[in-house]
């Protein structure tokens, strides 16, 4: 929330591409520090470049999609909300059944938004 409030129109002044670049960059941040994380200190500074990158991406995102639908801005905005929402309900649910019964419970989930992360990257660049 702090990310959107102050850094939310960053993507009208650098455009929506670097700064959806820069919201990757700060994923790999996060899940390079979730990796590493060996205390509780990994793990919140794991969670602040989390949200830093969720900030960024979910604002660039948003302002993206209306600029690629200007005419329907209301239905872009309605298709951005609805994707957070379901990522916000599916995620949560897809890591605990990873972390309850697949192996490696620790890294698979983060080898897993990794791999998705790196094909958002490609759908960027």
């Amino acid at each position: 929330l702090v990310a959107l409030l102050f850094l939310g129109r960053l993507s009208d002044r650098l455009g929506r591409r670097p700064t959806a670049l820069l919201a990757l960059a700060a994923i790999a941040v996060a899940v390079a520090l979730f990796l590493a994380a060996r205390d509780v200190g990994w793990l919140i500074a794991g969670r602040i470049a989390s949200g830093l990158a969720v900030g960024l991406g979910s604002g660039t995102g948003t302002a993206w999609l209306v600029d690629l639908h200007p005419r329907i801005n209301r239905h872009a905005t309605l298709l951005a909300t609805q994707a957070n929402l379901g990522g916000v309900g599916v995620a949560p649910l897809i890591a605990g059944l990873l972390a309850a019964y697949a192996p490696y419970p620790l890294l698979l989930p983060f080898i897993l938004f990794s791999i998705c992360s790196g094909i958002v990257l490609a759908m960027v660049s």
